[in-house]
């Protein structure tokens, strides 16, 4: 398969706008995180006031609202996990003036989930002149939510687990491929809920979505949320092999209250370091900025 050309953004051409792309590094680390959710997501609380006013509290530097946005809901007219134009909008107005006030340097993002149905709905959103980062999601496998365990246990009684599993990495490399995103977020979530199956059942469809990072210059997501249970997405193999393909890496708490700001952002570093991964991106105007690691 191959990989799609990079999104245009704002007015910059496809070069401009590609993920890899080498861009002065701050060399000075500064703790960031990178995902993050608020109110105007409906299983978030918060304000991006209230996640500022944390962020001060812990002494991070920057962080990235990353609301979801579920192109499959939007196409569908339903908007419990997408945001309506005019939310959008609304939220872009109140960004700024919330980074005027707080002095804090904020990024506007989103978490775009992903279907091959609506991928055409998804590129033109994400040529959103507004943003600054594209965080792509796979949520939906068949009539279900990887996320949501009521669903998942649905979904098992009707589909073989091995049957799961290569769905989801499926959509996740062809999201990969794509050209939408600047990074995809928590692969390997369907681990939370699916029944545990060994790596040798599913771990060529990881590869492949590996090998898709790589040789589209997207990044991984070190995706840190349940980090207080031990575990990351993606894990620690499968962040080595991609760290082996030389893939870069953004990380997130994924935090859908501002208590939650940077749970597990600190271990997320140390992991990195311990696999030989030096720096970490971040998006402003979808271009890529390396923040070394210490």
């Amino acid at each position: 398969m191959i990989c799609e050309s990079k999104t245009a953004v704002g007015g910059l051409g496809t070069e401009g706008s590609e993920v890899g792309i080498p861009l002065p590094a701050f060399f000075i680390f500064t703790m960031i995180d990178t995902h993050i959710h608020t109110r105007i997501s409906i299983d978030a609380t918060g304000t991006m006031e209230d996640y500022c006013k944390k962020a001060a509290e812990l002494g991070y530097k920057y962080i990235c609202f990353t609301n979801h946005m579920e192109m499959p809901e939007a196409a569908e007219g339903v908007y419990d996990y997408a945001m309506s134009d005019g939310d959008f909008e609304e939220q872009y107005t109140k960004f700024l003036g919330v980074k005027s006030r707080s002095g804090l340097d904020t990024g506007f993002g989103i978490e775009l989930g992903y279907s091959k149905e609506t991928e055409e709905m998804s590129r033109e959103f994400a040529k959103q002149p507004e943003l600054d980062f594209v965080l792509g999601s796979v949520h939906r496998i068949f009539e279900g939510n990887v996320g949501d365990q009521a669903q998942m246990r649905r979904l098992m009684q009707k589909y073989p687990a091995e049957m799961l599993y290569e769905r989801y990495y499926k959509l996740v490399e062809k999201s990969i491929r794509s050209g939408i995103f600047d990074s995809i977020a928590h692969m390997g979530a369907i681990t939370r809920y699916a029944p545990k199956l060994a790596f040798e059942k599913y771990g060529k469809w990881v590869e492949r979505c590996v090998d898709a990072l790589a040789e589209c210059k997207v990044c991984i997501e070190l995706n840190t949320r349940d980090m207080p249970k031990g575990i990351f997405f993606p894990d620690e193999n499968v962040l080595k092999m991609c760290f082996e393909k030389g893939v870069n890496v953004t990380i997130g708490s994924d935090s859908h209250s501002p208590e939650g700001l940077g749970t597990g952002i600190k271990e997320g570093f140390a992991l990195l370091n311990k696999i030989g991964y030096t720096r970490v991106c971040i998006f402003k105007q979808r271009k890529q900025i390396f923040l070394n690691i210490p």
